[in-house]
């Protein structure tokens, strides 16, 4: 196993630029950034609108990426090699912590802060006894509540030097599940803002790079690994093994290659910007929609005639809540079997037996996806029977791989992480 100390902040750091040129701020806002220069503009142009002012910025830039010059009060840090997600959020926020200040705002270079009463709502729900505070989502025109860390959150110093900063080998992908896990572990309580942020939503197993989904599978079943959670373990490795026998159905080989050996790496705790032999295999093709198309909007429930069955369970008996909304599809096969599906801008999980009911499906969105095609009324029956088969299979492996796991992550320890 790789060497899981916690770096020295020199060993990271190329470069270093002081542009603070005023007393040093109560509050810091890390904003971790990678070859995205236009969207790091946007977010400075909407920061400088905020109602508080009070702040200083620390930008955390890839090792080539370009410094933006011309913003005040703000601390550029260019990394040395690749770090990750986790890495520049570590660089950040430990950077923020040995110039001592009291509050540390984390931010994704892509999540906008487009309520100009975001920071000053931040801050003013820290200043309760033992809390932080994260921002809501803008989605659809509601708020949408969430606990990603690295998409506006404020930690006080105090729990951040008790809890520790993100833990460095994760480099990309359940940094923030495994933080905000850790965070509340702690009996820290979370509040959420009235001060909304936009962020694209998150992309999809079938329509992102290969690597960078099997840095996501990877890294999120490790965090709960890390966590001792063997539950939420265990689910995270049973849904992801029965997505990559799913591609498999599809004829997307690569892809399910990758995300296998995601859970396998996970389970032995490798680290790290792991090289994965997959090409890209998104495809985008030119949409005309005809009159057996049968369409799949999520947004506005495409079955509003049926019963939605996860209202029935709660808590921990959500699973069985998916489980029954994702059978009740095969209930009504004769308007999927055969046909092609257009989801509109995204699917869920609870989807997978229209997918393997459908003769082609894509994804329309501001472009056209094409998930898979031309499956035939034979393809569709074995893939069916593939499933029934390895579903009971994946059980039985996601339990192996949770308890090896659980093996390799017992001498980690991410409690006060980085914290001298």
């Amino acid at each position: 196993m790789e060497n899981i100390s916690a770096p020295k902040l020199e060993g990271l750091i190329s470069k270093r630029i002081d542009m603070r040129d005023r007393k040093k701020a109560k509050t810091a806002i890390v904003i971790a950034t990678y070859q995205n220069p236009q969207v790091l503009k946007k977010h400075i142009y909407l920061l400088q609108k905020q109602s508080l002012q009070d702040f200083d910025m620390i930008i955390v830039y890839g090792e080539k990426d370009k410094v933006l010059e011309g913003i005040p009060n703000t601390l550029h840090i260019k990394e040395k090699g690749r770090n990750g997600c986790a890495g520049a959020f570590y660089i950040g926020q430990k950077t923020a912590l040995e110039e001592g200040y009291e509050n540390i705002i984390s931010a994704d270079d892509d999540c906008f802060p487009i309520s100009e009463k975001l920071v000053e709502e931040l801050v003013y729900r820290v200043e309760k006894e033992n809390t932080i505070s994260i921002s809501t989502w803008k989605r659809g025109g509601k708020r949408a509540y969430h606990e990603y860390v690295f998409h506006y959150s404020c930690i006080p110093k105090k729990i951040l030097a008790r809890a520790g900063l993100p833990f460095y080998p994760l480099f990309f992908g359940g940094d923030d599940i495994e933080l905000i896990e850790r965070i509340k572990k702690m009996g820290i309580k979370v509040e959420h803002t009235q001060a909304t942020t936009y962020h694209a939503p998150l992309d999809l197993p079938w329509i992102d790079n290969i690597k960078k989904r099997y840095l996501y599978a990877r890294g999120g079943f490790e965090a709960w690994l890390l966590l001792g959670n063997c539950w939420r373990a265990f689910l995270f490795c049973f849904f992801h093994l029965v997505g990559a026998f799913s591609f498999m159905i599809f004829g997307r080989g690569e892809r399910a290659g990758a995300i296998l050996k995601a859970m396998i790496s996970g389970a032995l705790m490798e680290f790290g910007d792991k090289k994965i032999p997959a090409s890209d295999d998104i495809r985008i093709v030119d949409y005309k929609r005809e009159s057996g198309d049968v369409i799949v909007d999520r947004r506005i429930n495409s079955d509003p005639d049926k019963f939605n069955y996860k209202l029935l369970f709660r808590s921990s008996l959500r699973v069985i809540g998916w489980i029954a909304e994702s059978l009740r599809y095969f209930l009504d096969f004769k308007k999927y079997f055969g046909k092609r599906i257009i989801f509109v801008k995204r699917y869920e999980r609870v989807h997978l037996p229209i997918m393997l009911m459908a003769e082609s499906a894509i994804i329309q969105d501001e472009k056209t996806y094409e998930l898979y095609t031309d499956r035939g009324m034979i393809g569709i029956i074995l893939g069916i029977i593939f499933m029934i088969i390895v579903t009971p299979m994946s059980v039985f492996a996601a339990l192996f791989l949770v308890i090896v796991g659980m093996i390799m992550a017992r001498e980690i320890k991410t409690r006060g992480y980085g914290i001298d």
